[in-house]
């Protein structure tokens, strides 16, 4: 199966949001399930602004991955 991640799924994968932990148990989920995955480029730049400003994370953390 091959999925298109969106921002909210890849935020739910890449970060523990203690407000949604069941979100992040299905997105994680469904990430593993699939044997492709494609990421938009839209998602990714959207994904590195919530990582900015919802998270407070600098380009140098979301680069190498940093608090994540």
């Amino acid at each position: 199966m091959r999925l298109t991640l969106d921002t909210n799924v890849l935020a739910r994968v890449l970060v523990d949001d203690p407000d949604a932990p069941e979100q992040c148990k299905a997105a994680r989920k469904a990430v593993a399930a699939a044997k492709a995955l494609v990421v938009p480029q839209v998602v990714q730049v959207e994904l590195c602004w919530l990582l900015e400003s919802a998270f407070a994370l600098t380009s140098a953390e979301i680069l190498h991955g940093e608090h994540l």
